[in-house]
């Protein structure tokens, strides 16, 4: 009503139950101007008022988790009229209530959502409990106190204090092979407790300057994952996570990436019993051939392994009339080129 006007002889006259018009025009800094004119309708209320104060929203949700060992935090209450308010840990009359807000009480104050706003720092909060708050309002501020509206119910809140969040586990930190540049690494991060068991944004940086942490491709849960297409070398990579209720942690790991385009090794070759052995340097296949190096791998005859849980130990039947002509690949794909041998053997009786 007219009586809560705040800008004085700027302000249009609003009497109570009335439907007005505002037609408003703007002007950039170039000049420019709207031609087709805005138009703000609405009406005011009948007096007097004899409703209560409503609380239309809060700037915490009720329900929503706060940073562990935080104990207080800021807190507004969007009204939809001018108030006084206060708040308590009970639910008691608003007379009783220990803690007043600051209040707008001038129209002009109104926010973007047409409501005016209480704020206030709500203390003793405790970890990992519900914490239950209670708010009540008396309106018309420039009133004699038998004149204003009183919320008899109170508006409550609840924030779940938490506990810190961590990172339990980060990956790779060790050294990841490749045949080809770059190799792609997925770095991994595992995260737990906090606000929410653990879920949670995670974001990674390969200098742990502040500005140059990036949001994993997959986050905002339990398991994070970025993969990543690195060349031959050593890293380090840092990642920050932070949860619902603002609790963070940090974690890093450091690996190498190596790229192996070398065909595997044979380091040893002997016979045993009625068989000659060789041993690769790395895990790998072999095939062969008794008629020379030109020859593709997979046509080959396969070489067979002592041990099928041991993947560098390689036998073939001991013929001292053949001449063995053996490629070996390794999971990589590296192999000899197409007219060369990993091992030419000719066994020999050296009893004669």
């Amino acid at each position: 009503g007219p009586e809560n006007g705040s800008l004085g002889e700027l302000a249009p006259l609003l009497r109570n139950d009335g439907s007005f018009s505002l037609y408003v025009m703007c002007s950039d800094a170039n000049g420019n101007i709207n031609e087709d004119v805005f138009v703000f309708s609405f009406c005011v209320d009948k007096s007097p008022d004899t409703t209560p104060p409503l609380i239309e929203g809060t700037s915490i949700d009720s329900g929503s988790p706060v940073q562990y060992n935080i104990q207080s935090t800021p807190i507004e209450l969007y009204v939809n009229e001018p108030v006084d308010c206060k708040w308590s840990t009970q639910d008691k009359d608003y007379n009783d209530m220990e803690n007043t807000m600051s209040c707008a009480h001038n129209t002009d104050q109104v926010n973007q959502f047409l409501t005016y706003t209480c704020s206030s720092n709500i203390t003793g909060i405790e970890n990992n409990k519900d914490n239950l708050y209670y708010f009540r309002c008396k309106d018309q501020p420039l009133k004699a106190d038998n004149e204003r509206n009183i919320m008899t119910k109170s508006h409550p809140l609840s924030l779940r204090g938490s506990q810190p969040l961590n990172i339990i586990h980060i990956e790779p930190n060790s050294t990841i092979f490749g045949s080809t540049s770059p190799v792609e690494v997925n770095i991994k991060v595992t995260t737990d407790d906090g606000a929410n068991e653990g879920k949670a944004l995670c974001y990674f940086s390969p200098t742990n300057s502040i500005d140059s942490f990036i949001a994993m491709f997959e986050t905002n849960n339990y398991i994070h994952t970025q993969l990543l297409r690195l060349d031959s070398g050593s890293y380090t990579y840092y990642v920050r996570c932070i949860d619902e209720g603002g609790n963070a942690a940090e974690a890093n790991t450091t690996f190498s990436v190596f790229v192996d385009k070398q065909a595997p090794q044979i380091t040893r070759t002997y016979k045993e019993t009625d068989a000659l052995k060789f041993v690769t340097a790395e895990d790998a296949s072999c095939t062969y051939s008794t008629q020379s190096c030109n020859f593709n791998f997979d046509e080959g005859l396969k070489a067979l392994r002592t041990n099928q849980d041991i993947l560098t130990n390689h036998y073939v039947k001991w013929d001292t009339k053949s001449i063995y002509y053996i490629k070996c690949q390794d999971k990589y794909g590296n192999e000899p080129s197409p007219n060369e041998c990993s091992l030419v053997a000719n066994p020999v009786d050296l009893s004669k």
